[in-house]
């Protein structure tokens, strides 16, 4: 028969267990269930979100901020699926950002990636919506079909370039420069002959001025052209004084010319009216020389 201690020590031992376990239980969710989240929608047109799942992660800027709650279809548009996240309540979110489909590794999931956002946008409440951006793989692929009709338009164009009427005359233009150039080859050699030898001559005329200037390089070569250029200095120097002492003595003698000149014409003037007076008066003279005597 069991005593009572002993139901006791059981008792107390599952008592023990139970609190454990419990603490345990409650220090893994418990803090999941007094935390408080913000709930956003996302609205996904056109757009496939095979790879995310229930559960996945919401990131922002890169940093782990809420999970997906749920998807489900528009009730009353098909091509829009309706993404529900939870976010830490208090998180910022900005009217502005958008929320992307990124993949996560190579394992074909996908994971909720919001970016942008700035500073002056208004913040959005809980319940309201979060603009939907493209996926990268929409990122990838709608160049690729830019490129793709593109590429199309100008296959189109180039068929229609080589239609069978281009064909027909772009065939009649070869036979007409086959023909023409048949006709003519005996011009076309002389023509090819002519440019040969100007080839040639402008290349002997490329060597001999090469060498014109190779020897050029060596004359100047040995040449003192600093001494040189002094010496042209100098007797430019020379040069300029005597032209400056010419003009001082062409200045002076223009000056003494021109005394000369003024007595001689002062002679003159005495001269002609002696010779006025002797015209009026010979007999002046005769007195003269009789007074003389």
């Amino acid at each position: 028969m069991v005593s009572r201690t002993s139901k006791l020590r059981v008792g107390l031992f599952v008592l023990i267990s139970a609190s454990v376990l419990f603490l345990f239980f409650f220090s893994i969710a418990g803090s999941e269930w007094f935390r408080h989240y913000d709930e956003y929608e996302i609205h996904y047109t056109d757009t496939s979100v095979n790879g995310l799942q229930v559960g996945g992660t919401v990131r922002y800027q890169g940093i782990d901020i809420g999970t997906v709650n749920g998807m489900f279809l528009h009730p009353e548009d098909v091509s829009t699926v309706i993404v529900e996240i939870s976010v830490a309540e208090g998180t910022r979110i900005p009217a502005d950002v958008q929320a992307q489909l990124v993949p996560v590794g190579i394992t074909g999931l996908m994971q909720i990636e919001l970016t942008g956002g700035s500073n002056e946008a208004p913040i959005l409440r809980s319940g309201q919506q979060i603009p939907a951006g493209r996926s990268a793989f929409a990122r990838f692929t709608q160049p690729a079909e830019s490129i793709a009709l593109g590429l199309q338009s100008v296959l189109g164009d180039v068929s229609e370039l080589l239609d069978e009427a281009n064909r027909r005359q772009f065939a009649e233009l070869l036979a007409n420069l086959n023909a023409l150039v048949y006709e003519n080859r005996e011009s076309v050699g002389i023509i090819l002959a002519n440019m040969q030898v100007a080839s040639d001559n402008l290349a002997e005329s490329s060597l001999s001025f090469r060498s014109v200037i190779a020897r050029i390089d060596e004359q100047t070569a040995d040449l003192d052209l600093p001494a040189m250029i002094d010496n042209i200095n100098r007797t430019t120097e020379h040069a300029g004084q005597t032209i400056a002492d010419i003009d001082l003595t062409v200045m002076q003698s223009r000056r003494n010319l021109v005394s000369s000149i003024e007595v001689l014409r002062e002679t003159m003037i005495y001269l002609n009216d002696f010779a006025l007076q002797i015209s009026e008066n010979p007999g002046a003279l005769l007195r003269t020389r009789g007074g003389s005597r």
